[in-house]
């Protein structure tokens, strides 16, 4: 009965129909925020605005090569740190 009860408590104090995603979404913001600003903006100008590697490249002053190499290093420990957080 106890287990049952703080079930139904936690699904009133969050009210989500997709699961656990609220947590996902909080953890990955999380991530996000820790990476230093230049990266931050590496990410957000590939995956948010969609540019491609030429474009961010010159919008932060790298090579597309550094560009490409920079977002499989980031891509990489980010899916690291996903994977020891779960």
């Amino acid at each position: 009965y106890r287990r049952q009860r703080q079930m139904c408590i936690r699904d009133r104090l969050i009210p989500d129909p997709q699961g656990e995603s609220w947590l996902n979404k909080l953890l990955l913001q999380d991530m996000l925020e820790r990476l230093p600003q230049r990266e931050r903006k590496l990410l957000y100008l590939r995956w948010r605005q969609g540019l491609t590697q030429a474009e961010t490249a010159r919008a932060l002053g790298m090579t597309q090569v550094q560009v490409s190499r920079a977002e499989m290093r980031l891509k990489s420990q980010l899916r690291r740190q996903w994977m020891d957080s779960g």
